[in-house]
C-alpha cells in the first residue's frame, strides 16, 4: 500500500521559527534520520511553549505517539539514539547523563539562556522545580547584557558600554537578551541590527515576531 500523498499546507498552519545557523551549520552535517527528527521536533516543541526557560522532558518525547511512530521498530532506543547524536553535536543540552538517557532528564535547545540556565543549575543557584514554578526568579541566571554583547556581537568598547547602558535603561533586560538571540540566529551580529529588534518591540508590541 503506497504512502498518502501530502495534500498540501494549510492556509492557516502555524509558523515554526527554526534558527538560520541550523540550514547554515547543521543540516549539511547531518547524516541520521534519528538525530534529524530529534532536532527538528525539539526546536518545534520548544518554540511552542511560553516560558523564560524553554525545556523538555526526555518523558515528552516519549508520550507523542506521532513522533515515536515515526521511527520504526523500537522506536525507544532511536529516540535515545537521536537525543544522544543531538547532544554530542551541541544542538541541544542535557541536564543529566547523555550517556545514559532518563525520562525525567531535561533537554534544552542550545541558546545563551539555557546555557545560563544549565550554570545556574549546575551550580545550585536554582532548582528544577524553581525552573517550571518560579519563572520571575530567572533573572538570578540572565548573563550580564556586557557578557551577552562580548560573547555573540564583538569585543565591548568604552562607547558601546554607554549603549549597552542605556539599552537597559530603555528596554526589558529579557527583551535585550532575546533580541541578541535573535541577530545570532539571523547570522546579524550587529547593535544596529539588535537595537532595530528592540525599537520595534518597543513600537508595536512585544510579540515575539521581528
Amino acid at each position: 500500500m503506497s504512502n498518502p500523498v501530502f495534500k498540501g499546507f494549510a492556509a492557516q498552519s502555524r509558523l515554526v521559527r527554526i534558527p538560520e545557523v541550523f540550514f547554515q551549520e547543521i543540516l549539511p552535517e547531518l547524516d541520521d534520520m534519528d538525530e534529524m527528527r530529534v532536532t527538528l521536533y525539539s526546536l518545534w516543541c520548544l518554540e511552542r511553549l511560553e516560558q523564560p526557560v524553554k525545556y523538555l522532558h526526555v518523558s515528552d518525547y516519549m508520550r507523542d505517539k506521532a513522533l515515536m511512530r515515526s521511527f520504526g521498530g523500537d522506536p525507544e532506543t532511536h529516540l535515545m539514539a537521536g537525543l544522544h547524536k543531538a547532544i554530542t553535536r551541541g544542538t541541544l543540552l542535557c541536564y543529566g547523563n547523555h550517556s545514559s538517557l532518563h525520562k525525567n532528564d531535561l533537554i534544552l535547545a542550545n541558546t545563551p539562556r539555557s546555557q545560563a540556565a544549565m550554570a545556574a543549575l549546575h551550580s545550585g543557584k536554582v532548582t528544577i522545580d524553581q525552573l517550571a514554578s518560579h519563572p520571575v526568579q530567572m533573572d538570578i541566571i540572565r548573563p550580564n547584557i556586557f557578557e551577552l554583547y562580548e560573547q555573540n556581537i564583538a569585543a565591548l568598547t568604552p562607547m558601546m558600554a554607554e549603549i549597552l547602558k542605556d539599552a537597559e535603561i530603555n528596554y526589558p533586560a529579557a527583551w535585550i537578551e532575546e533580541a541578541i538571540e535573535l541577530a545570532v540566529q539571523n547570522n546579524s551580529r550587529r547593535w544596529k541590527y539588535v537595537e532595530a529588534i528592540l525599537r520595534k518591540w518597543k513600537e508595536n508590541g512585544r510579540d515575539g515576531s521581528y
